[in-house]
């Protein structure tokens, strides 16, 4: 019905498969193909600070170790969507990605040379482990509020449906692991 599109579907899936960052999970339910960008690598910061250390201090202070890993990893992304032929600018996808990548989810629209249109999102799952969290999130200065939003599940705080609503930077989904 589409060929340009199904070729141009095509070509992109065949593409990214080729890039060595990604892991392909084949969603057949919804009929579309999930690409999986690898964890960025395990960062220890150990750091004392004066006073009122709150969870989005360690949510930004987590965000901004991976950061950059990640930026490298979606220009990588971009390039390979060029050689398929986008004509959308690169310029704007790459500022696009800057100011939403603390979001939870987001999605933009890709055009392409066929005059096809892909839709492009970004789900970004911020995972914080700690050695034993129940005494290391107690420290936190605003534990009083968020410990109403998470639930203990085998010994480890957990948040289970929606993320805690007083993180500031568009609720990141953060897990919480004791290792």
């Amino acid at each position: 019905m589409f060929p340009s599109l199904d070729k141009l579907n095509n070509s992109l899936i065949a593409n990214l498969r080729g890039f060595d960052a990604s892991f392909p999970y084949e969603d057949n339910r919804r009929d579309q193909v999930i690409f999986i960008l690898p964890l960025s690598g395990v960062s220890t910061r150990i750091s004392y600070p004066s006073s009122g250390y709150s969870l989005n201090d360690l949510i930004r202070e987590t965000k901004d170790l991976c950061s950059d890993a990640l930026k490298m990893k979606f220009k990588e992304i971009v390039e390979i969507i060029v050689e398929c032929g986008m004509t959308s600018d690169v310029s704007k996808i790459l500022s696009w990605y800057t100011k939403s990548e603390l979001k939870p989810r987001t999605s933009t629209k890709l055009y392409f040379d066929t005059g096809d249109r892909v839709n492009l999102s970004v789900v970004t799952n911020l995972y914080i482990c700690s050695h034993y969290n129940c005494s290391d999130l107690t420290m936190l200065s605003d534990f009083e509020d968020l410990k109403k939003e998470l639930t203990i599940v085998n010994k480890c705080f957990i948040t289970l449906a929606r993320p805690p609503e007083n993180i500031q930077f568009g609720c990141l989904f953060p897990r919480y692991k004791n290792y």
